[in-house]
């Protein structure tokens, strides 16, 4: 993604489409993570991915709607950062994860392993994926009621 953006600025191509396509590329990637987190032993609770979800709709809907008038919405600031997050809470999430399941059995094994998950990591884990989670949702927030006011003359021009 970044290198594609790179790419096309250097070679000046940003195209409409690609300003529509590449954020939607990632609203996708984002959601269907968060999405698996649900599905996969509730890591993230399902009210978080809810919000996260209805805020992507809304922003892609309200970017549809400028473009299918002529005026293209770019990602500001705010987005970008919620975006960097949002990864950076998925590499959080993932390698916990995979801590759990790869490298807590290399060291413990058998009934030691079965009470140390049940009785710190798993509690532990739960408790940092939800905050984490939760925090970036805010942020998610955040930025999509900063989208809205930002257009909110436009926006309210045609209701």
């Amino acid at each position: 993604d970044y290198l594609d953006g790179r790419w096309a600025r250097k070679i000046s191509g940003v195209s409409v489409f690609g300003q529509l396509l590449d954020p939607l590329a990632d609203k996708v990637l984002i959601c269907a993570a968060f999405i698996c987190f649900v599905a996969w032993d509730q890591i993230v609770p399902a009210w978080i991915v809810v919000i996260l979800i209805a805020r992507e709709f809304m922003v892609t809907g309200l970017r549809l709607l400028s473009a299918s008038q002529g005026k293209i919405i770019a990602a500001g600031r705010w987005g970008k950062h919620k975006m960097i997050w949002q990864i950076i809470v998925i590499a959080i999430i993932i390698l916990g994860a995979a801590c759990r399941d790869e490298l807590l059995p290399l060291f413990l094994q058998g009934p030691v392993l079965d009470d140390f998950l049940t009785t710190y990591y798993h509690p532990l884990f739960r408790l940092v994926t939800t905050a984490i989670a939760a925090l970036v949702t805010l942020l998610t927030v955040v930025s999509g009621t900063i989208y809205f006011w930002r257009y909110k003359d436009w926006v309210l021009k045609d209701a």
